[in-house]
């Protein structure tokens, strides 16, 4: 019991760093309606989509950025070539809809399993101006709203990746139960998942052997099932071509040294840290964009 309580109390503690530093950082980021990052070369861009009805939590934007530090670390060190994809600066822009969170899950958009993917993709390629395949940016939306069980809640395709509520409660803690069978139990798996739907919008597909279910599957691959045993997964050779060739991976060095995915609100050892996040202040005005084919 004391165990528990120890480790209860932890959580708390680390919850209430964060919001300090969140505050911090909230006066220091740069507020501007584009509230973007400036890099012109290929970027993956981390986006915190926050509803109408919902406030910014700092801790949420911090866990998003450590999520994405832990997995542009684990891509280095997993390729072994020097090479990796590059983050903005700051790691993540906070953009606010005019939607309120039920919208994307209750809102018909095409394949009724694909909605929610599409609804946020719809609507956080229009707030940012992005679109997909695009070949200066791969767009990561974590939008906090849940998804009706049975939808998409975490894919990727096509440059364009979709989280719900569920893995923004993970990376940071919170203790609640998971609303449908097949969200993230804990920060590491919820992490490698979040690694497993970005790959598949880098190009990267499931293991050939592990779709025909032939014995030389490699199941401990980050594309198959080794996101729900993450960081201990592996890319395949097959991934290590697709990276090789892509754009978004090049020579650059990690923007935290290692660290350990259980716990994304201490602060992530630096190696030329990065600012967390910035924000944008007013809602956008309406605008529409086509949603990527969904394909994971």
């Amino acid at each position: 019991m004391s165990g528990a309580r120890g480790t209860m109390s932890g959580a708390r503690h680390a919850r209430r760093r964060a919001r300090a530093l969140g505050a911090t950082l909230l006066l220091a980021a740069a507020c501007s309606d584009t509230a973007g990052p400036s890099e012109q070369s290929p970027v993956v861009r981390a986006v915190y989509l926050v509803p109408a009805n919902r406030t910014v939590d700092a801790s949420y934007a911090i866990g998003i950025a450590n999520a994405m530090r832990h997995l542009q670390r684990w891509y280095f060190d997993g390729l072994g070539t020097g090479r990796t994809f590059v983050l903005t600066d700051p790691v993540v822009s906070v953009r606010h809809s005019s939607h309120t969170a039920d919208w994307y899950a209750a809102t018909p958009n095409g394949d009724p399993v694909r909605a929610f993917f599409n609804n946020v993709a719809d609507d956080g390629l229009a707030i940012v101006g992005g679109r997909a395949n695009d070949p200066t940016s791969v767009w990561v939306f974590f939008v906090d709203a849940d998804r009706a069980c049975g939808q998409a809640g975490a894919a990727g395709t096509s440059g364009v990746a979709v989280f719900t509520a569920s893995y923004l409660r993970r990376f940071t803690g919170r203790v609640s139960a998971v609303a449908c069978v097949d969200d993230p139990t804990a920060s590491c798996p919820a992490v490698g998942a979040v690694g497993h739907e970005v790959g598949h919008a880098f190009g990267l597909h499931h293991p050939a052997a592990c779709e025909a279910g032939t014995a030389d599957c490699p199941a401990n691959a980050l594309l198959w099932l080794g996101h729900t045993t993450y960081p201990a997964a592996v890319l395949t050779t097959d991934d290590w071509k697709v990276l090789g060739a892509s754009p978004f991976f090049r020579q650059t060095s990690p923007s935290a040294e290692a660290f350990s995915c259980s716990n994304l609100l201490a602060p992530a050892p630096s190696a030329g840290l990065r600012r967390a996040f910035s924000l944008a202040m007013r809602p956008p005005a309406a605008a529409s964009a086509a949603a990527p084919v969904l394909a994971c």
